[in-house]
């Protein structure tokens, strides 16, 4: 694996990392579980972003399997044990790659390339949407294997959307069968992504 492909990897594991349930999804299930409007609200705001809330939101998804799949919880503990000692690895990754004189030397030009065609933009010498196109030209020329890791991502996304869906409408509406029927589906997709993870960690 080459020096660029390294250099994706951390991009790769931030979308990985994501927790399984969206920010309207964890909503319902603190509705349901009987929180005030306020926690909600909170909740929405730092649901994102923030390893407390996502703490917090691994707590919530063992609720949901603690009372409709009992017999998954501990499935779902060993899951998110393991995301965290990946996220602790890709950590470490992460503060290699801001050292590397090389990707630090890419960085500025790509910087420089851009604020270029800004005020290209800025003259009407080239529309925004041309500035994207030459931007991601650069990155696909930049760095070769971006391109086939966001279409990997791209294609995983895909691939769970449609559980996903199912999750949020099945909490949505309350019914317990559904909801019973979907967590088994999420969790082996959570499997999948730890799996995926870590042997993208293997090739650093």
């Amino acid at each position: 694996m080459n020096r660029w492909s390294k250099h994706l990897i951390a991009p790769v594991l931030v979308a990985a990392l994501a927790a399984p349930a969206s920010a309207a999804a964890q909503t319902m299930i603190l509705q349901q579980e009987g929180h005030s409007p306020t926690m909600q609200t909170a909740w929405k705001k730092g649901v994102h972003g923030n390893r407390a809330h996502k703490a917090h939101e691994q707590q919530y998804m063992l609720l949901l399997a603690e009372k409709y799949t009992p017999d998954k919880v501990a499935e779902w503990k060993a899951v998110f044990a393991e995301r965290e000692q990946l996220f602790a690895k890709w950590k470490s990754v992460r503060e290699k790659q801001k050292l590397d004189p090389h990707l630090v030397e890419k960085k500025e030009q790509y910087k420089k390339y851009r604020d270029v065609l800004k005020q290209k933009v800025g003259n009407g010498e080239i529309t925004k949407d041309q500035m994207k196109t030459m931007l991601t030209e650069w990155k696909e020329k930049n760095f070769p294997e971006k391109a086939k890791l966001d279409a990997e991502r791209r294609e995983r996304r895909a691939a769970f959307r449609q559980t996903r869906q199912a999750f949020d409408e099945a909490i949505a509406s309350g019914n317990e069968s559904a909801i019973r029927s979907v967590l088994p589906k999420l969790l082996a997709q959570e499997k999948e992504k730890n799996q995926y993870i870590a042997s993208k960690l293997k090739q650093k």
